[in-house]
């Protein structure tokens, strides 16, 4: 079983835009283990639409 000690900090890119922060994430490139992909964005404006769409 695993526990807190077997984990690993690892340190993402931040991409800084006047709309907000994103990071993002790919298997055995950011981190080594099997993930599709990840996209978080981040500190978003007041007002603005994240990710400059309409979400349905």
């Amino acid at each position: 079983m695993a526990s807190v000690f077997d984990c690993s900090l690892y340190e993402l890119n931040k991409y800084h835009y006047p709309e907000g922060n994103l990071t993002y994430v790919y298997q055995n490139i950011h981190v080594p283990f099997p993930i599709n992909r990840v996209f978080y964005s981040y500190d978003i404006p007041s007002g603005e639409d994240r990710g400059a769409h309409a979400h349905k």
